[in-house]
């Protein structure tokens, strides 16, 4: 987890601490004999007479059902919020069930269960006891300028720290940001710069000047992480074409090109070797 540097309890554009999170074990009900029921409306109606569910699942967890590879997100009923940790008084029911869709962006519903079918709770991560990594001073890792894709990561509830996980063979398993969590079909990418370089205090947007925003310092750093394989490159950061002036403004197509063209070299996984 990429966790946010804080002044005043506000949440800020860049980070200076990583930490370690884990998947908790899954929670697959009280007993062997445990079920879930999907009803006539593809919707989660019942965790039979199971309890140990409350106070642990939340929002956004995930679900699988009678054994089966596809896995669903927890929305939980009518009026739940991401991240809500859910109790006795939101357990399903006929009247109010949980929606629960499948995580390949499709939306997809359950099929309807003639009859109750055994199901597994995978629960999102949660931070270990391994002590937090400082980043050495100086130096921070620029979220207005990092993410996904052409994207930058964002600050809604209630992944406003961004978090990565993998998968057992080393892929990328999902990506943690803002109101929800996908798997990446590209690269994770953070831009390492200088808390100097950051908008709070920086306003020197151009690569002209002596001091510039880590976006338009040509020592800045990209470190991109392969959503096939998990593998970490360090390259470059590039010239960016027609970058919106103050960064990150302008629209979202010119702000998109700007990063496509600023994580040239990492998009092309070309190593600095090992620098």
């Amino acid at each position: 987890m990429v966790q946010r540097f804080s002044i005043g309890g506000t949440l800020q554009a860049f980070s200076l601490t990583l930490v370690t999170v884990e998947v908790p074990p899954p929670y697959s009900g009280d007993s062997v004999s445990s079920v879930a029921t999907i009803d006539s409306n593809q919707k989660l109606s019942s965790l039979g007479s199971d309890s140990g569910w409350q106070g642990l699942v939340r929002v956004g967890d995930l679900i699988k059902f009678n054994y089966q590879s596809r896995l669903y997100v927890i929305w939980g009923p009518t009026g739940a919020t991401p991240g809500q940790v859910l109790q006795a008084a939101n357990a399903p029911t006929a009247g109010a069930p949980w929606v629960v869709t499948s995580t390949d962006g499709f939306a997809i519903a359950p099929p309807t269960t003639p009859s109750p079918v055994p199901y597994q709770i995978f629960r999102q991560p949660v931070k270990s006891a391994v002590a937090p990594l400082q980043l050495p001073e100086g130096t921070a890792i620029d979220l207005q300028s990092s993410g996904t894709g052409t994207s930058t990561f964002s600050l809604a509830a209630p992944y406003q720290n961004p978090m990565v996980t993998f998968s057992p063979s080393g892929g990328t398993e999902f990506v943690y940001d803002g109101a929800g969590y996908a798997h990446p079909s590209s690269a994770v990418f953070f831009l390492i710069g200088r808390r100097e370089g950051m908008s709070d205090v920086n306003f020197n947007f151009g690569y002209a000047v002596k001091n510039p925003h880590n976006i338009y310092d040509l020592n800045s750093l990209w470190v991109s992480v392969s959503p096939r394989n998990g593998q970490i490159v360090t390259a470059e950061n590039v010239t960016m074409t027609s970058p919106p002036n103050p960064w990150p403004g302008g629209n979202a197509t010119a702000l998109a090109n700007a990063l496509q063209s600023a994580r040239g070299i990492a998009q092309s996984a070309q190593s600095m070797g090992g620098r």
